[in-house]
């Protein structure tokens, strides 16, 4: 066997020493820090690892998650969790059915979607039903009504009644200006049911 061959025979044994794969016995929150208990394929091998995951994104595992297990420089007291699947939980479906596209896909938890984005480019909230009304955007909503109350408080109707000693029963004609309908105040890109 060649240097090189035995070179790459000694990493590849080191990295089996060092990252291993195994599944969540349980997993809490300790402080600020996320750790699980997890086995690895050395079942008499149980620790109490922290989670490493991207910044801004915080879930707890669930027990039976697929995780894979670094331990630096093959010391067992150094272990940490630097990945997690579970993959009987993920979500096989676009909202609404069908088989999910290319490019797509979300946050998902245990086999439901809480954020979909799908290839059309829509972002679809809460769960795994079609979601078929678009949310109402804050500034959008404020600006109808905003319009609604300055058409009403300067509209006027005129009639044809009279007023005295021979009243007359009159006609209000249409409110000038007019109120019209209001716009539409729906995000252009996010759905939610």
């Amino acid at each position: 066997m060649s240097v090189f061959g035995r070179a790459a025979r000694g990493v590849a044994v080191s990295l089996a020493n060092l990252i291993k794969g195994g599944d969540v016995k349980r997993s809490y929150f300790d402080g600020a820090v996320h750790k699980v208990q997890a086995t690895m394929l050395d079942p008499d091998d149980v620790d109490t690892m922290p989670v490493y995951g991207d910044q801004g994104v915080a879930f707890r595992m669930p027990v039976d998650a697929e995780v894979l297990v670094a331990h630096a420089m093959a010391d067992a007291g150094l272990g940490t969790v630097i990945g997690t699947s579970q993959r009987g939980k993920r979500p096989t479906e676009k909202p609404g059915g069908g088989e999910v596209p290319e490019g797509a896909g979300g946050l998902h938890f245990l086999g439901t979607w809480a954020v979909y984005i799908g290839d059309d480019g829509k972002t679809y909230l809460g769960g795994a039903t079609s979601a078929d009304e678009f949310v109402a955007l804050a500034t959008k909503v404020l600006n109808e009504l905003n319009d609604i109350r300055t058409k009403f408080d300067a509209h006027i109707h005129v009639t044809t009644a009279t007023v005295g000693a021979s009243a007359t029963v009159g006609v209000l004609s249409v409110p000038s200006p007019p109120m019209g309908s209001a716009g539409s105040v729906a995000a252009a890109n996010t759905k939610a049911k």
